[in-house]
Formats: C-alpha cells, sequence, structure tokens
C-alpha cells in the first residue's frame, strides 16, 4: 500500500516495483548489511546500484556503491556500459602537483548535482 501510495502521490511515469521481506535483495546478495536491523524504516534495502539496460532490456551494465549519497552521473553510466576509458575533453579542468607528482581533474557532462560521481 505505501508503494502505491507514492505513486499516486508523485505521478511516477514509470514501473516501480516491490521486494516484499527483501527476498530479491537476498537472492542478489546485495542487501545493504551497513543498515541494521533496527534501523526502521530503511532495514531491508539494497545497496545503492545502477543499471544500464539494452533496447532490449536486458542488463548489459551494472555498478553498487556503498551509499545512497554518492552516485555515478548517467553520462559515466553509459560510458562505462559502451566501454569507454576516454571520457573525452572536460569541459573545465584544472591541474597541480609538484616535481613528483603531477594531478589533473576535469568536469565532463555538465553541472554535477549533490551526489553525482563524475
Amino acid at each position: 500500500m505505501a508503494l502505491k501510495a507514492y505513486i499516486d502521490a508523485t505521478a511516477a511515469p514509470f514501473t516501480m516495483l516491490s521486494d516484499k521481506d527483501s527476498k530479491v535483495i537476498r537472492q542478489y546478495e546485495i542487501l545493504n548489511e551497513t543498515v541494521l536491523p533496527g534501523d526502521i524504516p530503511i532495514y531491508g534495502i539494497p545497496y545503492p546500484g545502477s543499471y544500464v539496460a539494452d533496447e532490449q532490456g536486458r542488463v548489459i551494465y551494472k555498478t553498487f556503491l556503498e551509499s545512497y549519497k554518492c552516485r555515478e552521473s548517467p553520462q559515466v553510466l553509459i560510458d562505462s556500459a559502451l566501454g569507454k576509458v576516454s571520457l573525452g575533453d572536460p569541459e573545465t579542468s584544472m591541474q597541480a602537483g609538484d616535481e613528483d607528482i603531477r594531478v589533473r581533474v576535469g568536469l565532463l557532462g555538465g553541472a554535477i548535482k549533490q551526489g553525482a560521481q563524475r
């Protein structure tokens, strides 16, 4: 009932699934064990994950992270699924370092929203 109420309240334009008692999560061994049984209402959730499916609906790439607060951006997921190692030239970049270590950091794919990794 809670899922239906959420869908009705948000008018979600996509199908949502429910995993009663986290049975499927346990079968896939993705139960988030950092959330303890007393941590109601979030106990029984999976590790945060993302899936990329092809046109036939087959999962071609998946990734899981320990925290829901930090996720890969859609562009990184797609590039990873396609096997891209080089992400191209970043729109914004910065270099730093010294004589022993040099680091270059760049932003690819536009503005980063809170929690998204690029």
